[in-house]
């Protein structure tokens, strides 16, 4: 008798265990940002960027700021712009100031690029152009009304030129 309870025990736990080999794995979309080839989730630094340097609390005069990266051509274009008017030097100085903080936040992501310092961009920056254009959002349709467009060489590093005015072509 107790080894017919054993055997019908054993022969429970066999249906029970055929019974399941359905997955109930769902797969589906992850809710997790995509990671680019450099380790870097792009709409987060995108987003950081925005929360940080288009901060009306911190500056004032800024408006919006925006910009694309082109991993192909190397290039870093940033758009920074005003909803007053600052002096050449105040924008020269944000523009700076924001180039690093991009470069920052990659880094915060991925710690193999080297953080700003007071001589460099940063070692994911560094690897760009970066063209930098500040000026009004009410007049950034025309270039003759921009406060400062400067174009920094990949691998250079000096501070964004407040007397870099718009290349203005006829």
């Amino acid at each position: 008798m107790k080894r017919i309870k054993t055997m019908l025990i054993v022969l429970a736990g066999v249906f029970m265990l055929c019974g399941c080999t359905k997955s109930n794995i769902i797969r589906g979309e992850s809710d997790l940002p995509p990671l680019s080839s450099e380790g870097i989730v792009w709409d987060q630094v995108w987003e950081d960027f925005q929360d940080l340097y288009g901060d009306e609390a911190r500056y004032p005069f800024i408006d919006s700021v925006n910009g694309t990266v082109n991993t192909e051509e190397k290039k870093l274009r940033l758009f920074l712009l005003l909803d007053e008017e600052i002096s050449a030097e105040e924008g020269a100085e944000y523009a700076t100031e924001a180039i690093k903080g991009f470069n920052d936040l990659i880094s915060d992501q991925n710690s193999d690029y080297e953080r700003s310092s007071d001589d460099s961009y940063g070692g994911y920056v560094s690897q760009y152009e970066i063209y930098v254009m500040v000026g009004e959002e009410d007049t950034k349709m025309d270039k003759n009304c921009w406060l400062l467009e400067d174009t920094i060489p990949a691998g250079e590093y000096r501070p964004v030129n407040p007397e870099a005015a718009p290349k203005v072509t006829e």
